[in-house]
């Protein structure tokens, strides 16, 4: 059994934002973009802080006699109009939350520059909402998946680029891990993602046995019960150039070794 950081099929979160941002930036991104902070300086960052934990705390209080109304409400058509209510609070809560966890650390940054600050918060913002769409898997450790979405909205909840760490909710395990990315899963994604600068060719296409890599995380993940060679017939039908040899060896480079279930027998 693997107990150890498979590095070498595997993006730290710090060199998957590094390579997203060459691949959307070009000669533009100059390496020194995770370390950097706004020109407003940090009062402007503890501010902004500070009033968005007022907004959240507000609308917490809001919400709250709203719930109780609920519980003691016999009317089906109010009980409705207030639920409508509190999901439209909690929509408010959770953007404003989803802002106040992705604002940068202070702590972290170096140096001060306006237009190098925007490519960050651009290529940040990419793979939070390409990872919250389930475009690719975040790792906290070796095989715990983050579960943005959810993780984000939780008291406690952190992600740091610099030092490719997150900090989980307490209730959802109450440790610090190393975030990480399968490369392929993540090369595959980000050749798709625009360019924002006329560069050369940053990142080449995929070949198909990366790209197989990819169909076979994507289906395993949608389909967790998938034994080995269904999937290898479902990857090998999408990638009608792919032979089934080629599929084997994607399955082999990806997939841990304690994951792989036995295929079906051959007849």
């Amino acid at each position: 059994m693997v107990t150890h950081l498979e590095f070498h099929n595997r993006y730290m979160l710090l060199q998957a934002f590094e390579f997203l941002g060459l691949h959307m930036y070009g000669e533009t991104w100059d390496g020194y973009e995770a370390w950097t902070k706004s020109t407003t300086g940090p009062k402007s960052l503890k501010k902004r802080s500070k009033k968005l934990r007022e907004q959240i705390l507000q609308l917490d209080l809001e919400i709250i006699p709203l719930r109780k109304k609920v519980t003691l409400e016999v009317n089906k058509a109010e009980q409705d109009r207030l639920n409508n209510i509190i999901a439209e609070i909690q929509s408010q809560i959770n953007q404003l939350h989803e802002e106040y966890v992705k604002l940068p650390k202070d702590f972290d940054m170096i140096d001060s520059d306006k237009e190098r600050f925007e490519r960050r918060e651009t290529v940040y913002n990419t793979i939070w909402d390409a990872a919250v769409m389930n475009k690719f898997m975040l790792f906290c450790g070796q095989h715990m998946i983050i579960d943005l979405p959810r993780w984000s909205k939780e008291p406690g909840f952190s992600l740091n680029i610099v030092l490719s760490m997150v900090r989980a909710p307490s209730q959802i395990a109450s440790r610090r891990g190393p975030v990480s990315v399968e490369k392929e899963q993540f090369k595959s994604w980000c050749f798709d993602v625009p360019r924002l600068v006329d560069t050369l060719e940053i990142v080449k296409p995929p070949s198909l046995e990366q790209q197989a890599e990819y169909h076979i995380l994507r289906i395993i993940r949608e389909n967790p019960n998938l034994r080995r060679d269904d999937v290898i017939d479902q990857v090998c039908k999408i990638l009608s150039g792919l032979s089934e040899r080629a599929c084997y060896r994607a399955w082999r480079k990806c997939v841990p070794i304690e994951k792989t279930q036995p295929g079906r027998r051959r007849e």
